[in-house]
């Protein structure tokens, strides 16, 4: 539930936010879907097409 309230953020470039924070908070945020991916994928094994789509 964390990742999927921080979508928001990720997606507004806040005033008070540099280019470069913006660009690790979307990496991180990136890295973690990857990883929730491969868990869903280990969870229900091969019956489902799963994908991750980056910001």
């Amino acid at each position: 539930m964390l990742w999927v309230e921080k979508y928001e953020d990720v997606l507004e470039e806040n005033s008070h936010q540099s280019s470069f924070e913006y660009e690790l908070n979307k990496q991180e945020y990136n890295q973690v879907g990857l990883e929730l991916t491969e868990e869903i994928k280990k969870d229900i094994g091969h019956q489902y097409n799963i994908s991750f789509s980056y910001v």
